[in-house]
């Protein structure tokens, strides 16, 4: 059982979102990689954030195989508001699923930019989507 939703942006479909809540995993699938995407897959995040407390548990899995990676500039200027402008930051596991030939190199340093202390990452390259799930299921 899981709650799906799908927005749309000039009528094309950008993100898309499924809650499993027989895991309690947040899947956002990017469908394009463009600035709309990003904006909106940082909606949905911030949705989940503010429904969190500090107690809580976060699990995410932002699914980038079919888009590419978003721009850059976009994720940077987006995540730095956001980080000022969300006030609950609980404990959270995040995977990044990307292309087998995504250049990973430039991924690390953003995120370590945004000083996401209470963010535990892991990226894995190309079809590893049920190896991503398990790293989000472990504990500690």
């Amino acid at each position: 059982m899981f709650n799906k939703r799908e927005t749309q942006t000039s009528g094309a479909l950008v993100v898309r979102f499924t809650h499993h809540e027989e895991t309690d995993i947040h899947e956002l699938t990017f469908l394009e990689s463009s600035r709309r995407s990003a904006e909106q897959g940082l909606a949905y995040v911030t949705q989940i954030f503010e429904a969190a407390t500090n107690e809580s548990r976060l699990r995410l899995l932002l699914d980038m195989r079919q888009s590419g990676l978003l721009p850059f500039n976009s994720v940077i200027t987006a995540g730095r508001e956001w980080t000022r402008r969300v006030k609950v930051h609980p404990t959270t596991r995040m995977v990044l699923l990307v292309r087998q030939d995504a250049a990973l190199s430039l991924l690390q340093p953003i995120f370590s930019f945004m000083r996401f202390g209470h963010l535990k990452l892991h990226i894995f390259q190309g079809d590893r989507h049920a190896e991503a799930v398990a790293w989000l299921l472990k504990e500690g």
